[in-house]
């Protein structure tokens, strides 16, 4: 039995058109995979830039420890309370609102609420206390967001 030139080149086609198919689903998955990679690559960068924000803020707060301090240096408990809240500001706007990291979003909106106390209360005792609540919630953030930042990275486990 003997095939038509016909069936030859639909043979022929069909051959070519299974290669290209299997081709294209080969190279669909890798573009998945780089797709994915590009997706945590921006995750990783978000939580990098959030966690030098906080590390920002920490230093901010150490200098509202000592309200009298900040005082005589010129810059007032005010403009202190206000780059806080402006570093907080980054912070969030790095971190995804129901993503991964969502629980870390809760101990900054947690500080926030820190925050606030602390531009009400006037007793320096009970806002030494709020401060270093705050700086302590802010040091759970920075480490969690380092530690998610290094999982991402494949440094740690």
């Amino acid at each position: 039995m003997t095939l038509s030139t016909d069936a030859i080149i639909s043979l022929g086609s069909t051959g070519v058109t299974l290669f290209s198919m299997g081709l294209t689903i080969w190279m669909a998955r890798d573009v998945k995979k780089i797709r994915d990679q590009i997706a945590v690559d921006i995750r990783r960068v978000n939580l990098t830039h959030a966690s030098r924000s906080l590390e920002k803020t920490l230093a901010e707060i150490r200098k509202l420890q000592d309200s009298t301090a900040a005082n005589s240096r010129g810059r007032g408990r005010a403009s202190l309370l206000d780059a806080v809240q402006a570093q907080f500001d980054v912070a969030l706007m790095q971190i995804d609102l129901n993503g991964p990291d969502s629980d870390v979003r809760g101990v900054i909106s947690n500080a926030q609420t820190k925050l606030q106390q602390l531009r009400i209360e006037q007793d320096d005792a009970v806002c030494a206390t709020i401060t270093s609540e705050m700086q302590s919630l802010i040091q759970d953030a920075v480490s969690l967001l380092n530690g998610r930042s290094l999982k991402l990275e494949g440094k740690a486990q």
